[in-house]
């Protein structure tokens, strides 16, 4: 009986042994666990703290780029007040501009009525000066044609004298009428050619001074016209001096017409001139008017930008240049031809000045 005792007590012994056996190996295995989860543990918080150091940094990076977004900001919206400044300044400019324009061309309007009016009134005293000039011409030959009467006395002579005195009479008659035909398309020339250079005015003093030409020329086609009078009422009683004095007023009324027509030559430099300046002044209207478009473009596209609905393309600094020297060579390219078609079509040179001045901006 004793015996059974001591032999269970020495298996539950045994067993106990084993279980405390496997409980220190167990525990042990824990101790590692523990260990191992530990060393796991610090190096999860070492990551922790670099996460959170990273996040302290990009923190301070995302308030710099929020500061440097502002100032962007700010600096777009002072760009964009100035941009619409300059805007209605240059509008403004460009009105008053249009207005200055509209006055010139209606003072041109004026200045071409005048010019018609006084291109009429020398043409006429042009062709009144051709006849009187054909009327001394014959006043002439018959004082000549006199004294060979009086010189002559007998019949024979009588009949040539006639004769001669027709001949003379058919000669000069035939040399007017030539002459007249050849003034009168001469003055019709003449006439085109004020047309086309005395098309315009640039000033009121000048508009002054060619109406106070234009009076004073009439006033000398009347004192002209008066001598003429004189001269032709006393025909009947005409002397040697008297012819002299004829000869006297044809030459002042030649250097009359020759003092008009350096006056229309000045006229026609004068309105090339104001047609130059107002060339001039359409090739910068259309310029500003294109400066202002691309100002608007650009702040249309600087406000998309700052808006964020349009994202910018990301490109490189070579990719840029290669796209400028591109672009520089198409305008070189586009400038060559202008000037080609320039030299062929010259009344089209105002439209190739606006396209040569837009490649060039």
């Amino acid at each position: 009986m004793m015996q059974n005792h001591y032999v269970n007590l020495s298996d539950k012994r045994s067993n106990q042994l084993t279980e405390i056996q496997v409980t220190q190996k167990q525990l042990g295995i824990i101790k590692q666990k523990s260990l191992k989860i530990d060393v796991d543990l610090e190096k999860q918080e070492e990551a922790t703290r670099e996460l959170e150091h990273d996040i302290q940094i990009y923190l301070t990076k995302l308030e710099l780029l929020n500061k440097k977004m502002c100032n962007a900001r700010s600096q777009h919206d002072a760009e964009e007040n100035e941009c619409q400044m300059e805007h209605n300044e240059l509008v403004l400019k460009l009105k008053d501009h249009e207005m200055n324009v509209l006055n010139m061309e209606a003072e041109i309007d004026e200045l071409q009525d005048e010019i018609d009016n006084y291109k009429d009134l020398v043409l006429d005293k042009h062709r009144e000066s051709l006849s009187w000039e054909t009327k001394y011409k014959l006043i002439e030959e018959t004082l000549r044609w006199r004294k060979d009467e009086m010189s002559l006395t007998s019949e024979i002579g009588n009949m040539k004298t006639e004769i001669h005195r027709m001949k003379i009479r058919y000669q000069q008659l035939s040399r007017a009428q030539e002459k007249l035909a050849q003034d009168l398309q001469h003055g019709v020339a003449h006439r085109e050619h004020i047309y086309i250079a005395a098309s315009a005015k640039k000033l009121a003093e000048v508009k002054a001074q060619r109406m106070k030409t234009g009076i004073s020329t009439q006033q000398k086609v009347t004192d002209l016209r008066n001598r003429l009078k004189k001269i032709q009422n006393e025909i009947s009683i005409i002397s040697d001096e008297q012819l002299m004095k004829v000869t006297r007023d044809n030459a002042r009324i030649c250097a009359d017409q020759k003092r008009l027509n350096d006056e229309i030559e000045r006229e026609k430099a004068l309105d090339e001139e104001l047609r130059r300046k107002i060339d001039d002044s359409l090739l910068q209207k259309h310029y500003n008017l294109e400066r202002i478009v691309r100002k608007q473009n650009r702040a249309k596209s600087y406000r998309r930008l700052g808006v964020g609905s349009t994202s910018p393309k990301i490109r490189s600094e070579s990719t840029l240049n290669q796209l400028l020297q591109k672009q520089m060579e198409i305008n070189d390219n586009i400038l060559d031809v202008v000037q080609h078609l320039n030299t062929e079509f010259p009344e089209k040179k105002k439209f190739f000045a606006k396209i040569t001045q837009i490649l060039r901006d």
